[in-house]
């Protein structure tokens, strides 16, 4: 098997590994070939084996780079769960925002990460929270999705969340939640990656029923029911 290379003073053309060239029944290696030979190999294989790379695709270089809304609406082709983040506010109450980064980093140690906007009028609130939790959204929670999902500054209902074993606020009725211990924050962009140890794990876990999703701009239910 050959393989083209850039031109120079040498030939274009050379074998990608020094693999036995089959001559009849004998078997030779490049190092054992005469120079003669091994021009005639090179020509052969030119001739026989190899073709000059086709043009990549329609010349990457020249391609005009994709936009911000480009990007959004190719990755809305990418289904992603629902959850909501949730902390104890320094007023004493809760304070709680819908997400879907939400992804999992590590087993050793148990590590989770999600995005928040460098720009939002929380940040200060989120990303300097010591702990945090995560609740995974079931199908039939698109409102309370909706309700914590909004830009404006909003008061969540007592009713919606439930206190986890070690007191921090978890969304009730949630698949399952994660109580986190901040672990390290890391900007990328215009958003920061905030990432927590997991400390605790609640829920019905198994057989818990269906998860809420997002997918081309909308909630929709995983499996689909």
């Amino acid at each position: 098997m050959v393989k083209p290379i850039a031109a120079s003073n040498e030939s274009p053309w050379i074998l990608r590994h020094p693999t036995p060239v089959l001559a009849g029944t004998h078997a030779l290696t490049i190092a054992q070939l005469a120079p003669n030979a091994l021009t005639n190999v090179f020509a052969q294989a030119k001739s026989k084996h190899c073709h000059p790379p086709e043009p990549f695709l329609s010349d990457v270089q020249n391609q005009t780079p994709p936009s911000a809304a480009d990007f959004r609406k190719a990755m809305g082709q990418f289904p992603t769960g629902v959850c909501v983040v949730a902390i104890e506010a320094q007023t004493g109450g809760i304070a709680a925002m819908t997400i879907n980064s939400f992804v999992s980093v590590s087993l050793e140690p148990l590590l989770v990460c999600w995005s928040l906007h460098n720009d939002s009028g929380r940040f200060e609130m989120f990303a300097k929270a010591p702990r945090f939790s995560i609740s995974i959204l079931a199908s039939n929670q698109s409102e309370q999705a909706a309700a914590y999902a909004s830009r404006a500054e909003h008061t969540p209902r007592e009713s919606d969340f439930e206190r986890a074993s070690d007191g921090l606020p978890v969304l009730a009725g949630a698949l399952a939640s994660f109580a986190c211990s901040a672990f390290g924050n890391h900007t990328a962009g215009d958003h920061t990656m905030i990432l927590g140890e997991v400390t605790g794990i609640s829920g019905a876990m198994d057989g818990a029923g269906a998860a809420l999703g997002f997918h081309r701009g909308e909630f929709v239910s995983v499996p689909e029911s």
